[in-house]
């Protein structure tokens, strides 16, 4: 905000004026370029992430993990038709365009692209957010779905188990594996639980482990493998429940 411009600020602010009418004085001061309130601002929204995002960081960023493990099998099987289906009921791709029912609105791209970005503190319909100057890429953010839910064409959610992408991902033993430390276990529990030799099972917690999806401790003569939150967030469970 302190490198904006004079121009980006009023341009940000314009549509102040058009939804209230004349915006209130700081508004205007602000538009202006007025150094004061803007470090007022500034500090305002230093509070409101040291407040809101800064104790759920962490939360937020294996919730975007999770959607993204869950959207890119559809991504590669189906191709951005398929994916797109998935965000919304009120999306749709028709005519090589992407569509939101209930918006009177037409975007051309001219081939900047769109960044689809899925938001863990968002939970409305998608939203889009175009930059006309082209300092930023289009956007188009929508809800993450931590759990595995995706919806389908016709507008209901579906599992993502059902399709199996975190097996298409990872691999169908990996991902029984990961499935299989919803609960904590030891190697050979752990093998004993997907049907594998323990080599197996240590090899395969080996990579998983080295993914930061779960952590192992040694507990006396053996260890015990259990999720990280990015991992519990993966394979659909709460870590703490």
């Amino acid at each position: 905000m302190r490198a904006a411009s004079r121009a980006s600020l009023r341009a940000g602010l314009a549509g102040c004026e058009e939804r209230t009418g004349r915006p209130p004085l700081w508004v205007r001061n602000l538009a202006d370029g007025d150094r004061e309130q803007l470090e007022l601002v500034i500090r305002a929204f230093r509070d409101l992430h040291d407040t809101a995002v800064a104790p759920r960081r962490d939360t937020a960023v294996a919730a975007t993990h999770a959607d993204l493990v869950g959207r890119v099998p559809v991504l590669v099987t189906g191709g951005q038709e398929a994916l797109l289906g998935t965000l919304h009921p009120r999306l749709r791709w028709r005519d090589e365009g992407l569509e939101r029912t209930g918006i009177d609105f037409e975007m051309n791209l001219d081939g900047r692209g769109l960044l689809v970005r899925p938001s863990a503190f968002w939970t409305g319909e998608p939203l889009f957010s175009f930059d006309q100057e082209g300092h930023r890429p289009h956007a188009l953010i929508y809800a993450a779905q931590p759990n595995g839910r995706l919806v389908s064409d016709n507008g209901t959610a579906s599992d993502l188990a059902a399709h199996d992408s975190l097996a298409a991902l990872l691999g169908p033993t990996r991902a029984a594996v990961l499935r299989a430390l919803r609960e904590p276990r030891g190697t050979a529990e752990l093998a004993a639980a997907v049907q594998i030799s323990p080599a197996s099972a240590s090899e395969h917690a080996k990579t998983l482990r080295d993914a930061s999806l779960i952590e192992t401790r040694r507990e006396g003569r053996g260890v015990r493998h259990s999720l990280t939150a990015l991992g519990a967030a993966i394979a659909g469970t709460d870590l703490h429940g």
